[in-house]
């Protein structure tokens, strides 16, 4: 609560405030993760996402409630983390507009450098195999489980998110009338936004789909046909040092 109105009302904690929070951060393993669910979602739909994320990395209560995403962004700075600081700017800007915020979009970019350190390293073209990708989301999802018990609903959505990652890339014909089609489209057509804003190198593809969805039939038949003529680019592996985290 002290974090959430810190950040809320952007003061800093005195000392004889903010020293037992450290001391006394592990008593919240003794709260239940669906309590702890129900805050961390109180703590990051308050307007203020940025400067409360910025607070929980600075002290240990966010070991308690993200410990895989803690530790896979102390392994520095990258693509997946800068991403995750965009989506904290995304949810605040959002909630400013009025407009809503699900949580599954909010772990599915939470989780997102967890389950990138699952996956690296990738083959040298930058493919991913699906079933390992697959595999990968299932053992990130159940490694945050622990801390902040998810409700399914919003896990499943968040693999969803992930998945369609993998089928945007691919854009022969069926793929891309699936993948239009499917409910969490726009989610995941926002994520790859994230993505190629936090410097992950997708070939143009956030730009392609932006044309597409614009497009009337006609042209969406030659966009396919484009992209069906494009060489498949090989991923630059993520940056790591560049730009800031947090």
């Amino acid at each position: 609560r002290a974090i959430r109105f810190a950040a809320k009302l952007d003061f800093d904690l005195d000392a004889p405030t903010a020293e037992p929070i450290d001391k006394l951060a592990y008593l919240l393993e003794s709260i239940s993760s669906a309590r702890l669910f129900d805050e961390t979602i109180k703590l990051l739909t308050g307007g203020n996402a940025v400067k409360t994320f910025e607070l929980l990395r600075q002290s240990r209560v966010g070991d308690y409630l993200f410990a895989p995403t803690m530790n896979s962004i102390r392994k520095g700075p990258d693509n997946s983390s800068r991403l995750l600081d965009l989506a904290l700017v995304n949810t605040d800007s959002r909630l400013a507009l009025g407009k809503s915020v699900t949580p599954a979009f909010l772990f599915a970019a939470l989780l997102w450098p967890v389950l990138q350190n699952r996956l690296a390293p990738a083959s040298p073209n930058g493919d991913i195999d699906y079933q390992r990708h697959q595999n990968a989301a299932n053992d990130v999802i159940l490694e945050q489980l622990p801390f902040t018990a998810v409700p399914k609903r919003f896990t499943i959505a968040a693999k969803e998110i992930w998945e369609l990652q993998l089928r945007l890339v691919r854009r022969n014909k069926r793929s891309i009338e699936s993948s239009f089609a499917h409910p969490r489209f726009r989610a995941a057509y926002d994520f790859l936004l994230l993505r190629e804003e936090s410097g992950e190198d997708l070939g143009g593809l956030g730009q392609w789909w932006t044309d597409f969805q614009l497009a009337d039939k006609e042209q969406r038949g030659e966009l396919v046909l484009s992209a069906a003529k494009t060489p498949k680019r090989a991923r630059r592996k993520p940056s790591r040092g560049k730009g800031e985290a947090g």
